[in-house]
């Protein structure tokens, strides 16, 4: 009987410390945005500096617009759409949509907020949560958590 429960302790140890099986496109793209959130050089309002700014990582200037000023409802148009090797526009702009929402539900659509970090993590891992859905990728737990430190870092910066 101790045999079989170590055993079984050991499956189990195995499995939790098993990496989540990821693509290289989602990978890279959370390489990206870690990078400008942990650095402080994302920005929802810079299309150079946005989540989709960050992951074409080439500093171009491409443009999202919607019809309904100031708000993410309603019918949207693209105009210098974004290029990307592994994502389609679709892919993109629904990426910035989703991140550009967590601004909205706060009521602080507006580049004034652009700095607030909880809600760039807010967004952030709604980007991740769609990119890992695009890719069938089943949890971004290690994802979250790296994120986290981040937000764990600036709070004690504060407090401080």
């Amino acid at each position: 009987m101790d045999s079989f429960l170590n055993n079984k302790c050991e499956r189990i140890r195995t499995v939790k410390t098993q990496t989540m099986k990821t693509t290289k496109r989602f990978e890279e793209s959370v390489a990206k945005l870690y990078e400008a959130f942990n650095t402080g050089k994302l920005n929802a309002f810079d299309c150079k500096a946005c989540a989709i700014g960050n992951m074409l990582g080439t500093g171009e200037y491409w443009a999202m617009n919607n019809i309904s000023i100031g708000k993410l409802v309603g019918k949207y148009f693209m105009y210098s759409p974004p290029i990307h090797k592994d994502y389609t526009e679709e892919e993109l702009f629904n990426t910035e949509k989703v991140f550009l929402t967590e601004w909205e539900k706060e009521n602080k659509l507006e580049s004034k907020y652009s700095d607030d970090k909880e809600i760039q993590f807010n967004g952030l891992m709604a980007v991740l949560n769609y990119l890992a859905e695009l890719d069938s990728i089943k949890s971004i737990e290690q994802q979250y958590n790296k994120f986290k430190t981040v937000i764990e870092r600036e709070k004690v910066l504060t407090e401080n």
